[in-house]
């Protein structure tokens, strides 16, 4: 009787330790990587028309910067 006593309580620990969570230390860390902000820039070229002139000939912008170009006559 005490070795099936035994046997159960040995057996219903072993169940008990082996469904518990893991300790902190052999949990593995989540990696998690910053992605960099990228900078989209546009190339704008202006060109005037013949007898005409433009307050611009272009150049390189990054986005959401405005840029106001007047044409002449």
């Amino acid at each position: 009787m005490f070795r099936t006593l035994l046997g159960i309580l040995f057996f219903s620990t072993f169940i008990i330790v082996s469904c518990s969570k893991p300790t902190p230390e052999t949990t593995q860390p989540t990696v998690v990587k910053k992605q960099e902000a990228q900078t989209i820039s546009y190339t704008l070229t202006v060109n005037a028309g013949e007898g005409g002139s433009v307050s611009s000939s272009g150049g390189s912008y990054e986005e959401g910067t405005q840029v106001t170009i007047s044409a002449y006559l």
